[in-house]
Parts: structure tokens; C-alpha cells; sequence
């Protein structure tokens, strides 16, 4: 566990480092891109950034990001509001955008991998199909579509700005990892001795797909579920900027673009932590459904 431990907190080390260093690379920051859109001076910009430590060296800069970070004193260089806030106004509509995916994703994903591993022969076949063309759709193409067909077929979610459309073009990527997940262990459980033994009982088909395939398969399952929620990050900044939806992935883009170091650091850290939190949540679940899994 110790270990664990040392290597969840590496790791939001590593990211947000990563981070500085690449923000650092690259020329210019918030400041001095809104002091040159105003005609501002280059004496002018020169006072305001040193006034915020944009042109402290290296480590000074590094010590003083992650202090900010730590004692959640950071401001948005682009906006001045501090960045907790900036964030906590927007969580609520990522949250609500990753929950309604997931909802959306999670039983059809199952649905479509039983028939694809138990349905009848066009079943099967129609389930492998859509697997595959979810799998090979990217959330960008899926979310474009969506953007496309909607005005004519769901109007009035045009009209409303439901989280309907947006939460669906998230929940087609994960329906197809979750339907191949889903199908590759019920396969692996069909092959099992068990399975020909309550064959031999008598016990229903149904039953013994739902009873006991499903529920010895439920720990690969269970676990690309919980991993799916750390893909809603990356799904969730492209879906936001396709669909123009405010939310932590929408103001992550904007503050990369406009170079606004403390908020595309808070952000990553924030991600960094959840990540690694679903994780653990991860590995708890699938020790708790099968006992043989020891969490070192």
C-alpha cells in the first residue's frame, strides 16, 4: 500500500512538473498577451510581469507554482479570479456531463457485449459490428455527427442545450470498450468446466449467463468500468469545446491558449488526483468482488 502510495504521488508530481516545464518552453503568457491586445507598452508589460513573478528564474517560479497550488492562492492571469472559484463553477457541468455518459454508456455496454457473446448468430454478428465502429470512431467525429444530425432529429434538444447530446457523443467511445470488455469475459467464462457442469444440472441458459458467467466475469468488467471514468477527462475537454459547453474542459482549452499558467496547472493537477483516485477505487472493487485479488 506504502508503495502505492509513493507512486500515486509521483505521479501528480510528474504531471504538474511536466506541465510547468512545457508551459515555461513556450513564449509569451496571459499577461502579456492581454497587455499587447490593449496597446500596452513593452515597459508596461515588463512592470506587470515582474510584479507577478512571470519573469522570476526557473526554480523560483517552480517553488512559487507549487506553493500557490498547495495553498490554493493562485489567481487566473487572464481573469484575476481565484482559481478555486473559477473551478468550482465549473465542476458542476462536467460532473453532470461525465454522470449522464456514464449512465448512458454503461447498460448498453453491457447489453451489446452479452449479445455479442451470447446472441444469436445475427446478433452477434450486428453486436460486433457496432463494437467495432464505436471503437473506431474518435469522441471528435462522434460529438461533429451528433452536432450535424441533431437539428434535424432532436430539435428541441438544440433548442433546450440539453446534456443529452453531448453526454452521448462521451458515451459511444465508452460503450464500445464496454461491450468488448464484456464480450471477451463472458467468451472467457463460456470455456470454464463450471459452466459445462450447470449445463449438466439442467440450469437454464439465461440463467447461467446472467447467475454465473456474468457475475464470475463481473472483475474485468468491473474494472474497464471504473477506467472508463479517467477516459471521461480526455472525453469530456473535447466533447465541452465541440459543443461550446461550459466546464473544466472548455476553460482548461481556452487557459492553454491563452498561455494562463496557474489555471491549466490546477487544472491538471485536479485531473491528476481523480485519475488516480479512480484508480484505487479501481483496484478496491474488483479485490472486493474477487477475494483472490490482494491490493499489495
Amino acid at each position: 500500500m506504502t508503495r502505492r502510495l509513493f507512486s500515486a504521488i509521483f505521479s501528480i508530481w510528474f504531471a504538474v512538473t511536466l506541465t510547468f516545464l512545457l508551459l515555461r518552453i513556450a513564449p509569451g503568457n496571459a499577461i502579456h498577451t492581454a497587455l499587447i491586445s490593449s496597446g500596452a507598452g513593452q515597459a508596461i508589460i515588463d512592470e506587470r510581469e515582474a510584479a507577478l513573478g512571470l519573469n522570476a528564474p526557473i526554480i523560483e517560479a517552480y517553488v512559487r507554482a507549487w506553493w500557490e497550488l498547495v495553498s490554493g492562492n493562485s489567481v487566473s492571469l487572464a481573469s484575476g479570479i481565484p482559481i478555486h472559484m473559477l473551478i468550482e463553477g465549473q465542476l458542476a457541468a462536467t460532473a453532470e456531463l461525465a454522470a449522464v455518459a456514464l449512465a448512458l454508456a454503461i447498460p448498453t455496454g453491457l447489453v451489446t457485449g452479452l449479445v455479442a457473446a451470447r446472441g444469436s448468430r445475427l446478433g452477434r454478428f450486428s453486436a460486433q459490428t457496432l463494437i467495432s465502429i464505436l471503437l473506431a470512431t474518435p469522441v471528435y467525429w462522434s460529438g461533429l455527427l451528433i452536432l450535424i444530425a441533431a437539428p434535424a432529429l432532436f430539435p428541441a434538444l438544440i433548442q433546450q442545450q440539453s446534456v443529452l447530446l453531448p453526454a452521448a457523443a462521451i458515451a459511444l467511445g465508452l460503450t464500445g470498450t464496454l461491450a468488448r470488455a464484456t464480450e471477451t469475459s463472458i467468451r472467457a467464462q463460456y470455456r470454464e468446466a463450471y459452466i459445462l457442469a450447470a449445463r449438466s444440472r439442467g440450469v437454464p441458459e439465461l440463467s447461467i449467463l446472467t447467475r454465473h458467467a456474468l457475475r464470475a466475469g463481473a472483475v474485468p468488467i468491473t474494472s474497464t468500468i471504473t477506467l472508463q471514468l479517467a477516459f471521461l477527462i480526455s472525453g469530456v475537454v473535447v466533447t465541452e469545446t465541440v459543443f461550446a459547453r461550459a466546464g473544466l474542459g472548455r476553460t482548461l482549452v481556452n487557459a492553454v491558449l491563452v498561455q494562463d499558467f496557474p489555471v491549466v496547472q490546477a487544472i491538471v493537477a485536479l485531473t491528476s488526483v481523480l485519475t488516480i483516485a479512480i484508480l484505487f477505487l479501481s483496484d478496491g472493487v474488483c479485490a472486493r468482488l474477487d477475494p483472490r485479488i490482494r491490493m499489495e
